[in-house]
């Protein structure tokens, strides 16, 4: 879990937006009703420790996040700084394409970390 968070925090520095001086990171998740308490409790302690950035979160169903995630980038050119969901996604993602561009809609982790 603390490895989760590290990479939630570099990719958060990394990858945003911001605006009124406070960054707001949007984060799509289709995370087990069980578990979002977990996110819930690691978001809150990640803003504490970093008061400058907000993290917003979305849950989204399986599909709905694959299909919305696919429209809000590949055709509106928007969505979510962060996307947590099922790795199989990957595949379509890796195909698409962002609005009038020629980037794939995901970037591989390996060009940001060694």
């Amino acid at each position: 879990m603390k490895k989760l968070l590290l990479l939630v925090t570099i990719i958060l520095v990394l990858v945003s937006c911001k605006e009124n001086n406070k960054i707001k990171v949007h984060l799509w998740h289709q995370m087990e009703p069980g578990k979002e308490p977990s996110l819930k409790k690691l978001i809150l302690e990640f803003e504490k420790d970093n008061p400058n950035i907000e993290v917003i979160t979305l849950h989204k169903g399986t599909e709905e996040l694959r299909t919305g995630y696919q429209a809000a980038t590949a055709f509106a050119g928007g969505g979510p700084e962060l996307v947590y969901g099922p790795m199989d996604q990957i595949g379509s993602f890796e195909v698409m394409k962002l609005k009038n561009s020629d980037k794939c809609i995901i970037m591989p982790l390996e060009n940001i970390f060694p």
